[in-house]
């Protein structure tokens, strides 16, 4: 059955619970910023619930016993499912009120880094989660108010707070080692959409045309991407020691080359995909109109909302 609603990114938290966002068609083309919080419980074929949030949202993490949406204005919901069988009611959050300073354009990503949750968007701007409070970690980064340059990350990653990484427009790559930012040397000019951090000394970027990065520090190189040059790289995830990338109407398997491949999900039909994200065994294709998830990388299972499983309230 096709679905009635279009998906955003998502959350895998263990092989039986899963996050997306998603919102009505029928509202969205009245002008509605409704969104639904959907959480996927298993194990399969497993059943869909949903929590409304009444603003837009582009990004979902949730940290074992806390859930944090964000907005592209800097909103966040926090919600506390891990309380039950009396959970507290979600609380809101402005990331960029802490310091009175004026929002410097649209928050990209949100990522769970070490201990703590980072934010991050354009102007550079790059915001770290301590307590209830949003403190800058952006200095050395962040635009002056005013500027008219259009740039800005759209994607943080890392495995240590001493040492991640921001990728953004202009192919702009940052790295944070030991609390100071520096620029690497650019090796493209397309705008970057998603970072890895696989090890200390290998981090994949991918972006606009396909382009696909791979370096760490300030050594990086443009990787064989011939097969897909035309196809906009939107995320990666690691998967049972693989890379796999996803575009809007495919994934993408780096073999033993580093040449992505297109994996054939064997459902028979076109699908859409966009955001990726695994664990605890299991990977999740977050597409606009299709979720779907993997235990293998080769058997793919469709567990798309379906348009009768949720009601908007009048």
């Amino acid at each position: 059955m096709k679905t009635l609603f279009s998906f955003g990114a998502g959350w895998v938290r263990d092989r039986n619970k899963t996050r997306v966002l998603g919102s009505l068609d029928e509202l969205a083309r009245k002008g509605s910023l409704l969104t639904a919080l959907l959480t996927w419980v298993g194990p399969w074929p497993g059943k869909w619930l949903s929590v409304e949030i009444d603003w837009l949202t582009n990004r979902v993490v949730d940290d074992d016993r806390e859930i944090f949406v964000m907005g592209p204005t800097g909103r966040v919901s926090h919600h506390f499912p891990g309380d039950r069988p009396n959970p507290r009611p979600p609380v809101e959050e402005e990331i960029d009120a802490v310091d009175g300073v004026m929002r410097s354009g649209d928050f990209m990503d949100m990522r769970l880094i070490g201990e703590h949750l980072y934010a991050c968007g354009m102007a550079r701007q790059v915001y770290r989660r301590e307590g209830a409070k949003w403190v800058r970690a952006d200095q050395g980064t962040v635009l002056p108010p005013g500027s008219r340059d259009v740039v800005g990350f759209t994607s943080i990653d890392g495995l240590s707070e001493q040492d991640f990484y921001a990728v953004g427009f202009e192919g702009e790559v940052w790295r944070c080692f030991r609390g100071a930012w520096t620029q690497t040397d650019s090796v493209t000019n397309v705008v970057l959409q998603s970072v890895r951090v696989v090890s200390k000394d290998r981090v994949y970027a991918c972006g606009q045309n396909g382009v696909l990065l791979r370096g760490t520090g300030n050594r990086w190189k443009v990787l064989d991407t011939q097969p897909i040059d035309e196809d906009e790289l939107w995320s990666m995830q690691v998967f049972k020691g693989d890379l796999y990338l996803a575009s809007e109407t495919a994934i993408y398997k780096l073999d033993k080359d580093e040449v992505p491949r297109a994996v054939d999900t064997k459902l028979g039909k076109k699908l859409t995909h966009r955001h990726l994200h695994a664990a605890d065994g299991v990977m999740w294709s977050f597409g606009v109109k299709d979720l779907l998830l993997t235990e293998d990388g080769k058997t793919w299972r469709d567990v798309t909302f379906g348009s009768k499983q949720y009601k908007p309230k009048p």
